[in-house]
């Protein structure tokens, strides 16, 4: 009995049918794949907000300051941000500050790229100080995917700032983490630098170094740890410091609202 065979109709109608039901699963497969990302990503964030916990707990009810000089009062010494007295401490490990989503944004740029390699990497190595410079502000450390508000510091002589747990009213609407980007002119770059700022805020740039930036749900959501230790992902109408700052208003950030 001979064979029948595909006709070149019959198999461009098989492709075609193929090539429907790929373009329909592969926007979902998209959906649940950056779901996953997000999701991984708000893990991360609770180990990073729980390392600062235990921080404050051993440290006098006082969270690790965003950014401190080692030698106080110098203009010279290294920068040392939370992320470095965390991993000093013991309290977790640099590959914990990439966000999921970041990472596999992160070969946008060769700098992110590099950041991301080194906090899987060099950064938890014992007295590794970073390889970005070594001045002031050139500390790696300076960028991880997960920065702290930029009123956990302490500014001498300026009382809106301070590290200290119960001067911060309300905390479960005070931020204490979020996901974030730097510029050094404060401006959106693109595409941004993913791997972001250690102190942040929403829009003002005398506060923190870099700004809260949405990486997920189309750059409309952002992961947010608070300083009661949850974490949630929060709808934001665009990705500008604006749009960011019209949900982020002063009461997450400033000490007594």
């Amino acid at each position: 009995m001979k064979k029948r065979s595909f006709t070149l109709i019959e198999l461009l109608v098989v492709i075609a049918i193929i090539a429907i039901l790929a373009a329909m699963l592969l926007p979902a497969l998209s959906k649940a794949r950056d779901k996953a990302r997000t999701i991984s990503c708000v893990n991360k964030e609770k180990q990073v907000a729980l390392a600062s916990i235990m921080y404050a707990n051993d440290n006098g009810d006082c969270w690790a300051p965003s950014r401190c000089y080692e030698t106080e009062g110098s203009d010279t010494a290294f920068n040392v941000y939370f992320t470095r007295l965390l991993i000093r401490n013991k309290l977790i490990e640099g590959g914990m500050f990439v966000c999921d989503m970041a990472e596999a944004r992160a070969n946008e740029q060769t700098w992110s790229a590099n950041t991301v390699k080194n906090w899987k990497g060099k950064a938890n190595e014992e007295g590794w100080t970073g390889g970005n410079g070594g001045s002031k502000g050139g500390d790696p450390y300076a960028y991880p995917g997960y920065g702290m508000s930029g009123f956990v510091r302490i500014v001498s002589g300026d009382s809106n700032y301070t590290t200290a747990v119960a001067k911060f009213k309300n905390a479960s609407n005070k931020v204490l983490l979020a996901e974030g980007w730097n510029n050094d002119n404060r401006t959106l770059v693109s595409p941004p630098r993913f791997i972001g700022a250690a102190l942040l805020h929403a829009n003002n740039a005398n506060v923190g170094q870099g700004f809260v930036y949405p990486l997920h749900n189309q750059n409309r959501a952002v992961n947010v740890a608070f300083m009661d230790g949850h974490c949630e992902t929060v709808n934001v109408p665009g990705e500008t410091s604006t749009a960011v700052y019209s949900v982020f208003t002063g009461k997450y950030w400033r000490l007594n609202e």
